[in-house]
């Protein structure tokens, strides 16, 4: 990454939490970052977004906090007259998810990426 080659980057298992602030994320200079910590023992999810993307405009979405237990964020990438866009979603399933949590998973996924006719999902 220290050429700047990526412009978007999904990362799972950060281990971040909010005791560490963005600022001090090596690539925070060249990239958004959107993140989603869980605070606990491992977990955690990250993307990265690469700031001179031309004529761009970055969003993050809402997720409903109905699925706050869903290691799940997604991020609206437009052009700046707002005609094109791309909804990134990045979620983890960690081992060992149950039947309900699979489905809670599922339904986080459904109400992400609704409403965006283009969706670019990693889900690892």
């Amino acid at each position: 990454m220290s050429t700047n080659l990526i412009d978007i980057l999904g990362i799972t298992e950060t281990h971040l939490s909010v005791d560490l602030p963005d600022i001090l994320i090596p690539l925070y200079t060249q990239y958004h970052v959107f993140r989603k910590d869980l605070n606990r023992y491992g977990g955690g999810i990250c993307l990265l977004i690469k700031k001179d993307l031309p004529g761009v405009h970055i969003s993050r979405l809402d997720i409903p906090t109905e699925f706050n237990r869903v290691e799940i964020l997604a991020v609206d990438i437009a052009d700046r007259n707002m005609t094109l866009s791309l909804r990134v979603i990045v979620c983890y399933r960690p081992r060992g998810y149950d039947t309900e949590s699979n489905l809670l998973l599922s339904k986080a996924l459904e109400s992400a990426s609704s409403g965006c006719a283009s969706v670019l999902l990693w889900v690892i």
